[in-house]
């Protein structure tokens, strides 16, 4: 059992993510050696610094710990720490926002914590399951706009299949008022967990990427689906979040492309 619903590890949590914006202040703009890992993924010598200190404050609770660039640590818990130092590498390695830090505790399937900083605009977004998502100690929620006010976030390239993606955005274009593509997926999570926008599309996010920003999302109010409208957890394979008010039109637009749509999982998009 964990006294006072997690009360250690966010604060853990918090610090560790703190002090990895911290380090990737200090360096942004600044010059620093980068190298691709993937065809469509880059690396810096920051992610590498802002990971190894959070490990290091993480590591006192002996969970096991999965990190974007060390990969996993099995320590044979139940629990896993899913860790994103550097949320948005590509837009911190050409100087521009948005970019973060995720820090999310799970067990299986679950999502119990979760911690996205924004070192630039210094505000640090947390949730624990059944006790509210904040912003700075502020209780937060999603929207209430509909699609003639809303604002899509799309999270995807399109240098994969952009023949498969761009009929999808054409129909998303028309039937909301704004589409935006931020470059950062936890800064969209927290955006959408604090109502700045109003619903977000993606595809194969890795755990590393959705465990925080899944119950920060849920403990704000959003809902949260697959394609097919169905229930799903942070390890699943396509998400499509609203404020809820926008589900179901979003939902109508998803389901016309959704046979194209599904032959994008498990491919790199």
């Amino acid at each position: 059992m964990h006294s006072a619903g997690f009360s250690k590890e966010l604060r853990a949590a918090k610090e560790a993510a703190v002090e990895a914006g911290r380090i990737l202040m200090r360096h942004f703009r600044r010059g620093f050696a980068y190298r691709k890992k993937s065809p469509t993924d880059f690396v810096s010598e920051i992610d590498l610094k802002a990971e190894k200190k959070i490990i290091s404050i993480l590591s006192s609770f002996g969970y096991s710990v999965f990190s974007e660039e060390a990969g996993m640590t099995d320590n044979g818990s139940e629990y896993v720490w899913y860790v994103d130092p550097l949320d948005g590498t590509h837009n911190y390695i050409h100087g521009i926002d948005p970019f973060a830090v995720s820090i999310g505790l799970t067990r299986a399937n679950q999502s119990l914590l979760g911690v996205i900083f924004i070192p630039r605009t210094n505000e640090l977004y947390y949730a624990v399951k059944g006790k509210g998502a904040w912003l700075n100690g502020k209780r937060v929620s999603v929207s209430s706009r509909g699609t003639d006010e809303a604002m899509v976030s799309w999270s995807s390239r399109f240098r994969v299949k952009p023949e498969l993606k761009l009929p999808l955005l054409r129909d998303f274009s028309t039937t909301f008022e704004m589409i935006r593509f931020h470059g950062s997926s936890a800064q969209n999570f927290a955006w959408l967990a604090s109502g700045n926008i109003d619903a977000m599309l993606t595809f194969n996010l890795p755990p590393h990427d959705m465990a925080a920003g899944f119950i920060i999302m849920k403990e704000a109010g959003a809902r949260i689906t697959d394609f097919a409208g169905n229930k799903t957890h942070f390890k699943g394979k396509q998400f499509l979040i609203t404020n809820r008010k926008v589900h179901q039109e979003a939902l109508k637009i998803v389901s016309k492309h959704r046979k194209k749509l599904d032959s994008l999982v498990s491919r790199e998009v």
